[in-house]
């Protein structure tokens, strides 16, 4: 009887943890993998996509690994004939695999690729566009990064603002040694407009003199253009001093602009620059009570990209010997980026909003008069100084940070110095990756100020995010804030579990907050907001409020 009793409550307990118990593959969904080809030819790409039972692309949160190891991205070939067996497995979950693998099978004929245009022989800003093909008569344009002799640019369309020869070379984006054989050489010929300033940092009542220059064909011409005229872009020309110079009478940052007009004063020609200058008061005396004030610098950067190691070299010069602890670099990586950011989305969402078209590229302060694609650490300076000398109501910035374990919490504190509309962003950075870098020495670099996550707007699904753009008064990574009070401290709590990364997870001695405030103008392009201090803090650390220095005569 004891018997039967016991067998009883052993197959009840059995029934109930069958019950209990359903397999991960029921639990999550079973996940197709599938591709756009099973046969192909040496270095001909294939392209994996990873499905839910409900029909969802999921590509981007699954690895991909064939018989050589875990593979790049979703979009890859390979250099040796052969059969090979791809598998995904989940980012989050490796336990998660596709419920089916798929068999490639590539043959001994190697693919090439050539890369063509519609023309190449422009004017000026004339767009060209280009196409890469491959032996297979595959359009692959959108799979490949397409570069001239200083830059890689975005998209496959665009053109040139100087006149010259331009050399257009096409590289794969999963695996920038696969190249084009060919590269395509576009003229590019007409006349531009230059306007110099025979100084750019001035104080009040010093006379500055500007002189336009006729670019002929890629050839400056030593005499002055004629007929030009100097004055404040959207105002009036300048007339007291001369049409080519003027006296400023008071302190702050002026953009000039030169403009040639007929006889009945329509506009003719206009030089493609503007000149900022710098006017600063005669006595400075220094405010022991102004707080310090840093430029906040987004970056566009990628690890494909042959350009970019230039720029970053540029950052650490101007950071080290031109405006030392003046500015804080904040780098968005693209998706198909070593670094395996989760913030990719936002890489292209500055571009399009802020009519970026090549990359690596920055932006100061938020402000679209100081973006550019160029790596001149003196035109990088004085876009910070001239952004800092636009505003001199700098708020106060400090936090206090704990970590333990990967649980981080933050205490952000900000004191405005005036009463106006603001917003908040803090982001997480890493420093010191060490990733494959294209154009760097032995092709690695240490890649600095990686952002990987947002504090203060959490973004979520990143395919949730328009690539096309935000839009005017749009945010990205801000909470607003509403109208705060001068002269007043506020306070903001964060809390933040540092996800483990893949496929090496982050050091946290090397991780960073970056986090920053922005002021509500109307004026400023496109957001409706700029920057008006940023700082930053080892996780764990903390900082007090800091002031500006007192300069002695």
């Amino acid at each position: 009887m004891k018997t039967h009793l016991l067998l009883k409550v052993m197959l009840m307990a059995g029934l109930l943890l069958a019950g209990a118990c359903t397999p991960t593959g029921q639990e999550e969904g079973e996940y197709t993998l599938s591709s756009d080809k099973t046969s192909v030819n040496i270095n001909e790409e294939v392209t994996f996509t990873v499905k839910s039972e409900e029909g969802r692309d999921v590509t981007s949160e699954w690895n991909f690994s064939d018989d050589t190891g875990i593979r790049e991205g979703n979009r890859f070939g390979w250099s040796e004939p052969g059969t090979y067996t791809v598998t995904a497995v989940a980012k989050t979950n490796p336990a998660l695999k596709a419920a089916n693998t798929v068999t490639v099978t590539v043959s001994e004929t190697e693919v090439t690729y050539t890369i063509s245009c519609d023309k190449t022989e422009v004017k000026v800003n004339e767009e060209v566009t280009f196409t890469v093909t491959s032996s297979a008569g595959e359009d692959v344009t959108e799979a490949w990064n397409l570069c001239d002799e200083s830059m890689c640019r975005v998209g496959n369309k665009f053109g040139w603002s100087e006149p010259g020869m331009h050399t257009v070379t096409a590289h794969s984006k999963a695996n920038p040694e696969i190249e084009a054989e060919n590269t395509i050489t576009i003229e590019v010929s007409g006349s531009v407009y230059k306007l110099y300033a025979d100084q750019d940092v001035v104080y009040v009542l010093d006379e500055v003199t500007f002189h336009v220059k006729e670019i002929i064909d890629g050839v400056e011409q030593e005499e002055d253009a004629y007929g030009f005229e100097a004055g404040i872009k959207g105002g009036e020309r300048f007339s007291q001093f001369g049409a080519m110079a003027n006296v400023f009478p008071e302190a702050g940052v002026y953009t000039v602009d030169a403009v040639k007009y007929d006889f009945k004063g329509a506009e003719i020609a206009r030089a493609e620059n503007t000149v900022e200058i710098i006017v600063k008061e005669r006595d400075i005396t220094g405010y022991e009570d102004r707080y310090y004030r840093r430029s906040l610098m987004a970056e566009g950067t990628g690890t494909n990209c042959t350009g970019c190691p230039a720029m970053a070299e540029t950052i650490e010069y101007t950071e080290t010997y031109l405006l030392p602890d003046r500015m804080i670099p904040l780098a968005f990586h693209l998706n198909d980026d070593a670094c395996n950011v989760p913030l990719y989305r936002n890489f292209f969402i500055l571009t399009n909003d802020y009519g970026i078209f090549a990359y690596p590229y920055y932006i100061i302060d938020w402000n679209l008069t100081y973006k550019s694609t160029s790596s001149d650490a003196e035109a990088l300076k004085h876009s910070i100084e001239a952004s800092q000398a636009r505003y001199a109501q700098t708020p106060g910035l400090a936090v206090e940070t704990t970590l333990s374990g990967r649980e981080l919490t933050v205490k952000i504190k900000t004191t405005p110095r005036e009463t106006a509309e603001y917003f908040l962003g803090a982001y997480i950075v890493e420093d010191d990756i060490y990733t494959e870098q294209s154009g760097a020495d032995d092709g690695m670099m240490m890649q600095r100020n990686v952002a990987y996550y947002c504090l203060t707007e959490p973004e979520g699904n990143q395919d949730d995010l328009p690539e096309e753009g935000i839009g005017k008064y749009g945010r990205l990574g801000l909470e607003p804030l509403g109208t705060l009070e001068g002269e007043r401290e506020y306070t903001y709590d964060y809390r933040f579990t540092i996800p483990t990364h893949e496929p090496i997870d982050h050091n946290l001695d090397n991780c960073r907050l970056v986090y920053f405030i922005c002021k509500a103008d109307a004026t400023i392009e496109p957001y409706g907001y700029f920057c008006a201090n940023a700082a930053t803090c080892r996780l764990g650390q903390s900082q007090e409020y800091e002031f500006e220095p007192i300069y002695g005569e």
